[in-house]
C-alpha cells in the first residue's frame, strides 16, 4: 500500500516521529488524491531499535535450531542410534561396538566419525584400542523421550486396529 504521512519530513511533527523505516506502528489511513492513501492517525507499537533486537533474537533462534536439525539429521540413521544404545550400557572398544550393533569396521568407523564430530560420543585410546563413550547423557533422556512416543503410537495403532 502506498501512502503520504504529511509533515512525515519532521521528526518532531505529528507522524514525523512515529513512521520511522523499520518501526512497527498501526496507521489509520483516509482515501487520499489517485493512488495514494493520507495517514490520518499513527501509534507507535514497536520502534526500530527494538525491532532490530528482536530480529537479533530471531537470529539467534534460527541458528540454535538449525543446530538442532542438523544433530537430529545425525539421529536419524539407525545404525548411529544402534551405536549409542550400546553406547549406553557404557565404553566400549571398535570390536566390542562391532558386535553389538552388527556392523563392519568401515561402516561403524564411518558412522563413530561423525557422532564424535557432532558431540554425541567421546573416545580415548588405551595402548592398541580406541575406546568409544556417550559424551554427555542428554542422549539418555532423548531416547527416552522419543521411545515413549512410539511406543505409545504402536499401542494406539494397535488398539485402533
Amino acid at each position: 500500500m502506498r501512502a503520504v504521512a504529511k509533515g512525515v519530513r519532521k521528526t518532531r511533527s505529528k507522524f514525523g516521529s512515529r513512521l520511522e523505516p523499520g518501526s512497527h506502528v498501526l496507521v489509520q489511513f483516509y482515501e487520499g488524491r489517485g493512488e495514494l492513501e493520507i495517514v490520518s492517525q499513527a501509534e507507535l507499537v514497536e520502534t526500530t531499535a527494538d525491532s532490530r533486537a528482536d530480529l537479533t533474537r530471531m537470529g539467534r533462534v534460527a541458528a540454535m535450531l538449525e543446530a538442532v536439525a542438523i544433530r537430529f539429521k545425525v539421529l536419524a540413521e539407525p545404525a548411529r542410534l544402534r551405536i549409542l544404545r550400546a553406547l549406553m550400557l557404557g565404553p566400549l572398544h571398535v570390536t566390542g561396538l562391532m558386535e553389538a550393533t552388527d556392523l563392519n569396521q568401515a561402516n561403524l568407523s564411518k558412522h563413530l566419525k561423525l557422532l564424535h564430530a557432532r558431540g554425541f560420543v567421546s573416545r580415548r585410546r588405551e595402548g592398541l584400542f580406541v575406546y568409544y563413550e556417550l559424551a554427555d547423557n542428554s542422549v539418555f533422556a532423548l531416547c527416552d523421550l522419543m521411545c515413549g512416543a512410539v511406543e505409545t503410537e504402536r499401542r494406539s495403532a494397535a488398539g485402533a486396529g
